[in-house]
């Protein structure tokens, strides 16, 4: 149905590009050539507005809106998903740069010079909100399992906001953000896996394949 390829509802995010790659990457001769096209010209339409978000933000994030929230801001594959699919596409390499730079970002090029997946890094998050059962110790203590990609940088706006229980109240807009697992800091330490596990294993798997290629 061409209709249920070319319409879906906003909260679908990423997945209504699923089977249009499916549509874009089969060999099947008797797809309408037309219809691939218009699936072509949009994935690049979209994929350079990201690439383009990604260099003027500051700390190269496709997310260069004031307010951010629920994973919009913590980079990875998020952002880079459509870059990805138009790299494929088209072998251009300023997308598969859009995609390297967002996942920078998660990775500790941020503000806060951390990763927002557990058990990588340094200084990785240490209280994702997870369940208790997938922590080493009683009670959420001890080491979180890794690989949890949690939502990360929040904030309302460019300016400072109000954290309540955090020191200093007013916090920077791009340093908005609380380890918490247990509770109360759901738009830091939360994850889905739709918004940010299954972007982050389509991301790294990726960019692994980009390293065995001879």
């Amino acid at each position: 149905d061409e209709e249920a390829l070319k319409k879906a509802h906003w909260s679908a995010g990423f997945k209504t590009w699923l089977p249009r790659w499916t549509y874009l990457s089969t060999d099947n001769p008797k797809k309408d050539e037309a219809l691939n096209k218009e699936f072509q010209d949009t994935l690049i339409r979209d994929a350079s507005i990201v690439r383009q978000r990604t260099l003027e933000n500051p700390y190269r994030n496709g997310w260069n809106r004031k307010a951010a929230g629920w994973g919009n801001h913590n980079g990875g594959g998020h952002h880079a998903f459509l870059p990805m699919l138009a790299y494929m596409l088209t072998k251009d390499p300023t997308h598969l740069d859009a995609v390297s730079l967002n996942a920078d970002f998660q990775l500790g090029a941020n503000p806060l010079s951390k990763t927002f997946i557990s058990g990588i890094g340094s200084r990785p998050p240490n209280f994702p909100q997870i369940h208790p059962k997938l922590y080493s110790g009683p009670k959420k203590t001890g080491r979180a399992a890794p690989g949890i990609t949690i939502y990360g940088i929040a904030c309302k706006g460019a300016e400072a906001q109000e954290m309540r229980g955090w020191y200093p109240v007013a916090t920077p807009g791009y340093r908005c953000w609380r380890d918490l697992g247990n509770g109360g800091a759901e738009i830091s330490s939360e994850f889905t896996i739709n918004e940010t596990i299954g972007h982050s294993a389509m991301l790294y798997a990726f960019l692994h394949a980009m390293t065995q290629k001879p």
